[in-house]
């Protein structure tokens, strides 16, 4: 039998996780945004706009009717843009999608919400008004080198272990492992934040100050603001110091091929906030965490320079060369 999953997100991410479960044996509805984008799924099967170079399984189809989209779903993953999580899934009826509160939910989103502060896992919770089993997935994932079955590893992150290793079960494959893991907030925080240290670190790519020596020390100094900040959120450091935070920083830091490095690269050659989205589809997830962070260190006494660095030179346009003369005076 066929396992039925629903997957609320048809990014390129979400899309590359449809097609490990399809090539798995699952049977993957997914629900779009844009109606072109389902049509663009279910009859050609492809994602143009999202992960126009993957051909995608018949077993992929997509809609933009949450209901049907969730209707007898076995696992529900989630992958939409943490700012658009608590809109979106408030439109759903328990009633009518009683899934929603009996199947187990992945995590695929990554960042923090910007007037709570809460990780995409407890959003989830919030609009439910209950607790939910529920497993993230986190790690040095690029959708497109995924979805064309390079060897890839991800943690699986969760509050119940049984879940965890059945998810395991269901997206292990011969170029997929899963890592299972007991800190999901670890996890949650390490895969939000790295997404703002590619940021800066795409910044320092292009300023006059893009050595070797000083980018080992930005790329330390995020690494451990990141664990401190796992640690406040009740995440555990070590957490951050394997695939989850190391490993993932590692992809999306040293790797023009992020999108989050992709755009420190453009404001790092000048250009303006404005100017930088205009050449994407969205702004990067780094930058909506980064929003939201900057209230996080307004509230707190925690030691993290370079997070707040981040928000100067991104949102108030502060040279990267006096943010680290800054950072260097500390």
């Amino acid at each position: 039998m066929r396992t039925p999953v629903t997957i609320l997100g048809a990014g390129a991410w979400g899309t590359a996780v449809a097609t490990l479960l399809a090539h798995n044996g699952a049977t993957v509805k997914m629900w779009c945004y844009e109606d072109e984008v389902a049509h663009d799924i279910t009859t050609n099967h492809r994602n143009k706009k999202y992960l126009p170079d993957i051909k995608l399984s018949p077993s992929i189809t997509a809609t933009t009717n949450l209901p049907e989209a969730l209707l007898n779903a076995e696992w529900i993953f989630e992958a939409i843009p943490v700012p658009y999580i608590r809109s979106i899934l408030g439109k759903i009826d328990p009633q009518i999608s009683p899934t929603v509160l009996t199947a187990p939910w992945v995590i695929l989103s990554k960042g923090l919400e910007h007037n709570t502060l809460k990780l995409p896992a407890s959003i989830v919770e919030d609009v439910l008004r209950t607790p939910i089993h529920y497993v993230v997935v986190s790690g040095p994932n690029f959708a497109g080198e995924l979805a064309s079955q390079v060897m890839t590893a991800s943690v699986l992150a969760g509050n119940n272990q049984k879940i965890v290793l059945r998810l395991a079960n269901l997206l292990a494959t011969s170029y997929f492992k899963p890592i299972a893991s007991d800190d999901p907030v670890g996890a949650m925080v390490g895969g939000a934040l790295k997404n703002v240290m590619a940021l800066i670190l795409g910044i320092a790519h292009e300023a006059p100050f893009s050595h070797k020596n000083t980018t080992a020390y930005l790329f330390a100094q995020g690494l451990n603001e990141i664990a401190i900040i796992t640690q406040h959120y009740g995440g555990k450091r070590d957490t951050i110091y394997g695939l989850a935070g190391l490993g993932d920083m590692v992809l999306s830091c040293t790797s023009t091929t992020s999108r989050n490095m992709q755009f420190g690269v453009l404001l790092g050659r000048g250009l303006t906030l404005e100017q930088a989205t205009q050449q994407f589809h969205s702004e990067p997830e780094g930058v909506a965490t980064l929003r939201s962070l900057q209230k996080f260190v307004t509230r707190t006494d925690l030691d993290i320079p370079l997070c707040r660095a981040a928000y100067h030179c991104i949102f108030e346009g502060r040279p990267f060369a006096q943010a680290l003369t800054d950072l260097w005076s500390l």
